[in-house]
């Protein structure tokens, strides 16, 4: 706010106060209708928050929900009992391995190996008792 302006010439000290007073009521108005203004933007805004913090609550409150509903969709999907891996009882017949592996250019694959009788290595060994003369 600017300071009020005196006359240019004022005659008598009556109009020199009679200005200022002028000047100091016009000022004081301004300045309450421009508290009044700002009154008025802060009730506004508090009424923006308001409704935002009503619908961030209500968002919230969905994705609870939603986050309730994914895990019981999670738990009703998965089995109750654990359950192998498609496992025959019988071994499968060479007329099924060969279906099976008739797309295969690479052909049924090689049947295991047993494992050796014999032990790895020389210092496992177990001496044979029909050899072994005791002495």
């Amino acid at each position: 706010m600017n300071p009020p302006e005196p006359p240019c010439f004022p005659e008598t000290p009556e109009e020199l106060a009679a200005s200022y007073s002028q000047k100091l009521e016009e000022n004081f108005i301004a300045s309450q209708d421009h508290e009044q203004s700002l009154r008025i933007q802060v009730k506004e805004r508090e009424a923006v928050i308001q409704y935002q913090k009503e619908q961030l609550a209500a968002d919230q409150k969905q994705i609870t929900q939603l986050e309730i509903e994914k895990t019981q969709l999670a738990t009703a999907a998965t089995p109750a009992v654990l359950t192998t891996p498609a496992v025959t009882l019988f071994p499968p017949t060479p007329a099924a391995i060969a279906k099976a592996t008739a797309d295969d250019p690479a052909g049924p694959p090689a049947p295991a190996t047993p494992p050796s009788s014999r032990t790895p290595s020389l210092s496992e060994r177990i001496p044979d008792p029909k050899e072994f003369d005791g002495t």
